[in-house]
């Protein structure tokens, strides 16, 4: 079972994800934070249970259910995995691992070339183009070089 503190600090995670995606849709933090109540609602649940030794199978099961999906989405903001290029879609913010000038670390997704258009543009259709927000120049997807903005928030821990 995971440490009362350890379910804490993921809270406080999810929290910080749900403002974040609040400030997102809504323009500010405040709005309401179901995912966060809801889960802190089933955290306390279970902690108490856990501790007047009242916890049955069914419950137990559907608690590790509804607790495991949850860790799992934070898993996936907390520790984001590079994209791929299908990955790619117009108007999605991508965090770039290697930018060329420290100001184009962060940029969004205008245009996707085709096939058609690298085979045109560049005599191989095979490439992976896209053109961003920052420079408005074509640029070539390179694998494990982008990230969700998310990373940036990982590596901004490590220092």
């Amino acid at each position: 079972m995971l440490y009362e503190e350890e379910i804490e600090m993921a809270l406080k995670n999810l929290r910080l994800l749900e403002q974040k995606d609040n400030l997102e849709k809504y323009g500010n933090q405040e709005d309401p934070q179901i995912n966060c109540d809801v889960m802190e609602q089933l955290v306390k649940e279970y902690l108490k249970l856990a501790e007047e030794n009242q916890l049955n199978s069914e419950f137990l099961s559907e608690q590790h259910r509804v607790i495991t999906k949850a860790f799992s989405y934070i898993e996936k903001y907390t520790n984001p995995q590079p994209f791929k290029f299908e990955d790619f879609k117009i108007g999605l913010w991508v965090y770039d691992s290697q930018p060329e000038y420290e100001e184009f670390t962060f940029f969004k997704i205008t245009k996707i070339l085709s096939e058609s258009d690298c085979d045109y543009l560049y005599h191989d259709k095979n490439k992976k183009v896209f053109i961003d927000n920052m420079t408005g120049h074509a640029r070539e997807f390179k694998e494990g070089r982008f990230f969700p903005v998310t990373k940036a928030i990982e590596i901004d821990n490590i220092y």
